[in-house]
Order: structure tokens, then sequence, then C-alpha cells
């Protein structure tokens, strides 16, 4: 998925099942007929799990079904909270950087 598809997610947009996750883009940039596209991403037993991280993200997260996937964080006295709003492609790239970097990975490649 584009950034562009991936910003507009919304937690209403993700399905779970004891088998796999159904991921609905509404639209996509080669989507001629603007007919949506379904996302089937199977579970797995192992610790990188998309399907496990995920849940796991949108629990300690507390999303709510309209908000969008990935937010923009604020801090309150040391507190850190998700704001309605959807992240920046330039604050997404930063903070994905930052995790290549901790991973040894030359995050200027990315």
């Amino acid at each position: 998925l584009r950034w562009n598809e991936l910003h507009l997610l919304a937690c209403a947009d993700l399905s779970f099942s004891t088998q796999h996750m159904v991921v609905t883009v509404a639209q996509r940039k080669n989507d001629q007929f603007r007919e949506g596209h379904t996302v089937f991403i199977a579970r797995s037993t192992a610790v990188t799990c998309p399907v496990a991280l995920l849940e796991r993200f949108l629990s300690i997260g507390r999303h709510t079904p309209q908000q969008p996937l990935f937010c923009k964080l604020g801090v309150r006295k040391s507190e850190c909270f998700l704001r309605p709003l959807a992240m920046t492609y330039s604050r997404a790239m930063e903070k994905a950087r930052a995790c290549f970097a901790a991973v040894g990975l030359d995050p200027k490649q990315y």
C-alpha cells in the first residue's frame, strides 16, 4: 500500500478473525472503477505475526473505530495520547527511519 492509502485507513476498515485479518481500502491510485480493494493477511504463530502485532497496537492505543489507524500523537504532562488526526507522511518517514536505525539499518537508504 502507498502512504496515501495507508494514512486514510481507519480502524473500522479492519476486521479480525482467528485465521486472518481483512483490510478494506476504499480507493487506490490504480483502482480505475473506484471499487475499492480487500487485502487478506494470514495470522501466524510467529512473534512477528502482523495480525497479532496490529491487534496489540490497537489495544495499547485504545483506538476508536472512526480514528485513523496512524494518528498524530500528543503529549500532556508526560502522558502520550492519540489525537484524532492522521499522521503526516514526513512524520511517518521520520519514525520509520528511527526504527531502521535502531535495528542497524542505514536510514538514508529509505
